[in-house]
């Protein structure tokens, strides 16, 4: 038996924020302003579907080359992400991938996912569902309000939390909170990032509320594990469900979830992270359907 971390790529119903200013999509509007010229890279990654758009952002993301989570909005940043991956691979920067650097981008993400044992875990303490690489943060236990996961030595941390009362209250305690220096914030209407220094760690916070209840999640890490930790960080902020479906919210445009292979072209994963989710996608293979559910086991 096989398994395939962070394989499936669930695309929902509602809304993604970026992953550093928790900005929303561009409306329909602005999309007609900026139509893409035939030919051009936009025009290409435009026929797409989203599954496809979303599964080639993430790639993105694990090898290093985009700063976002993945929305299937195609936009400059992630073609320029689309050059950056060719130019160090030694192709053409055309901004297009043809499918042998489809396919390479695929099992390149794959294996840095791999490499830190990527997993979708559910929070009891707090609700939440988030993504984690296991292998850099073995050690698991209780914190004040939520969990804690590190590594033996603590260079990595993190630790979710949930606390009462409104989000820009909690936004103001955390970005001065003593010893942090703050070098990124944004406040939504929603949800709020704050990413800094702490000591002599690298720190990232985001956070989301939903009726006086905010939940967040504290990302710690040694300044040095930079080049490691920032592209998971922004696959961990991409996978962070503060009120997950079925428990407290509504739940993200686009999910991730793991899955274990059981048979020929057969995989199971979380029952709840399929649900009612319009388009199932396997990184680097294709569309996939939603077979059963087994509501005893989840």
């Amino acid at each position: 038996m096989r398994i395939i971390v962070g394989a499936l790529v669930l695309l929902c119903a509602t809304t993604l924020a970026s992953a550093q200013d928790g900005g929303a999509a561009p409306s329909t509007a602005a999309k007609a302003q900026r139509a893409a010229k035939p030919g051009s890279p936009r025009a290409v990654y435009e026929a797409m579907t989203l599954a496809e758009r979303v599964a080639i952002q993430s790639d993105l993301v694990w090898t290093g080359d985009l700063n976002g989570l993945p929305d299937g909005e195609f936009g400059e940043r992630s073609i320029t992400a689309v050059k950056a991956y060719q130019k160090r691979q030694g192709g053409k920067e055309t901004g297009i991938l043809n499918p042998q650097e489809r396919s390479q981008l695929a099992a390149a993400a794959k294996a840095r996912q791999e490499s830190v044992g990527w997993r979708l875990v559910g929070d009891a303490a707090t609700g939440a569902r988030l993504g984690l690489p296991s292998k850099l943060v073995p050690r698991a236990d209780k914190a004040r309000t939520g969990s804690r996961w590190q590594s033996a030595r603590a260079e990595v941390q993190v630790e979710t939390w949930r606390e009462a009362g409104t989000l820009a209250a909690t936004f103001d305690h955390h970005k001065r909170e003593a010893g942090r220096k703050v070098t990124y914030s944004v406040l939504r209407p929603s949800l709020f990032v704050i990413a800094g220094l702490q000591g002599l760690k690298a720190f990232y916070i985001r956070a989301q509320s939903l009726d006086e209840e905010v939940r967040g999640i504290t990302i710690l890490y040694d300044q040095a594990m930079e080049g490691i930790m920032a592209p998971i960080v922004v696959a961990m902020a991409g996978a962070f469900q503060p009120f997950p479906a079925g428990a407290d919210g509504p739940r993200r445009r686009v999910e991730y979830a793991s899955g274990v292979v059981v048979g020929a072209g057969e995989i199971v994963t979380d029952r709840a992270a399929t649900e009612a989710c319009q388009v199932i996608t396997i990184a680097g293979v294709g569309h996939a359907e939603r077979l059963a559910a087994d509501k005893a086991s989840g």
